[in-house]
């Protein structure tokens, strides 16, 4: 699993909160068809390599996309995913900081953080 490059060590997916599942928002007039709203663990490294730290884990729900044509994640897939972020935040009422692409072809899953400036 990576992070615009930067490699993630662990991920557990520990909830399936639905599949297929349609969202509006219509204050943003977006409306989504997420393939999965799943809750996740993730344990990011820590930045600094002087200090001694074990990894810092954090709770999220999240969109989980799951592609099947190309092995690569292309621009238009994390536009996608980071709409349906803002989708999800807003539909489960609870901060969705990412959200995870999983392409089929390359068995690769791929995090995609929600930067403040991106929406």
């Amino acid at each position: 699993m990576r992070a615009q490059g930067i490699p993630i060590p662990y991920i557990a997916i520990t909830l399936l909160h639905d599949i297929e599942e349609d969202i509006w928002l219509p204050t943003y007039g977006l409306k989504g068809k997420l393939d999965a709203s799943v809750q996740a663990i993730i344990a990011d490294s820590t930045i600094n390599m002087y200090v001694k730290q074990g990894p810092l884990l954090s709770t999220h729900t999240m969109p989980f996309e799951i592609k099947t044509g190309r092995s690569i994640a292309g621009m238009e897939h994390h536009a996608q995913t980071i709409l349906y972020t803002l989708l999800a935040e807003e539909h489960y009422g609870v901060e969705v900081p990412s959200g995870l692409l999983y392409y089929t072809q390359s068995e690769e899953v791929v995090r995609v953080p929600r930067g403040r400036n991106e929406l």
